[in-house]
């Protein structure tokens, strides 16, 4: 895989994983970094606001 079309440069061009259970995730590459217009973008913000969702959900 090239680095062109694996920025990252994560193995095999992994960009998340998660547990069986789905409780545990692990994610690249980093959405914390787009979370605000002065960091460079609001994407990042749609990742914990459904992550937020899916907890409240589970809770009730």
């Amino acid at each position: 895989m090239s680095e062109a079309i694996n920025p990252n440069g994560s193995q095999r061009g992994i960009a998340g994983i998660t547990d069986s259970t789905g409780r545990i995730v692990g994610l690249m590459p980093h959405p914390e970094r787009l979370f605000e217009k002065p960091l460079g973008g609001t994407d990042g913000r749609r990742v914990f606001e459904s992550a937020l969702v899916a907890a409240m959900d589970a809770a009730a």
